[in-house]
């Protein structure tokens, strides 16, 4: 093995561990800021769990705050991630935006601190959402399910008048049924809420 070789192996094992790392903090760090909320969570406490040095989180991150915006895009990519393949799909409009919603629910039903970290942002910070996070959501979900509703219209699949209108309702129904599970949960699983919610408002627009 060449030095060359050796150092690049030696680089993306270093990458691989630093990516693994993070990871791990990330992981910590939702189950704590969802148990304990913003103000209590203790990065001690999110290392320990993450099996790391408190040093090491502060490597990465510069305080609390950027470590809880740095997980809650995390817990983002992580739901967005599943919806690629449905959103490259060739299904007409209905059956994307009612796919996207299932399997949205489905992730946070499997994570429900997931429910929580998303939950604090407003909590704690009154809407007020940093840059990357704003852009990378609206980029991966809500450009897209804008796109698929105007789409839909175009194609003469989805029977909608305003397309901004129904945007909004979509985001708030949904959005809702999330909301509204962590108070109903042990009655009913989000995503056969979501499928309430969804059916109910795709059966008067689709075609």
């Amino acid at each position: 093995m060449s030095f060359k070789t050796a150092l690049d192996d030696s680089c993306q094992n270093a990458t691989e561990i630093k990516i693994e790392k993070r990871n791990a903090i990330f992981k910590a760090a939702i189950d704590v800021f969802a148990e304990f909320g913003y103000q209590s969570a203790d990065v001690q406490e999110i290392a320990n769990r993450a099996g790391v040095g408190k040093g090491t989180v502060y490597r990465y991150f510069i305080n609390k705050e950027q470590l809880f915006w740095a997980t809650s895009l995390y817990v983002i990519q992580c739901w967005c991630e599943p919806l690629i393949p449905i959103l490259e799909s060739q299904d007409n409009a209905a059956i994307k935006l009612r796919n996207l919603t299932i399997e949205r629910s489905r992730f946070f039903e499997n994570y429900p601190n997931c429910i929580e970290v998303m939950a604090l942002q407003r909590a704690q910070f009154r809407g007020s959402v940093p840059e990357d996070v704003h852009e990378y959501l609206h980029c991966h979900f809500f450009d897209p399910i804008m796109k698929i509703i105007t789409d839909g219209v175009a194609r003469g699949e989805l029977q909608i008048d305003d397309p901004n209108a129904f945007f909004f309702t979509y985001c708030t129904a949904t959005y809702g049924a999330t909301i509204t599970y962590c108070h109903f949960g042990k009655f009913i699983g989000l995503t056969e809420m979501t499928k309430l919610a969804v059916d109910t408002m795709l059966n008067g627009v689709k075609r």
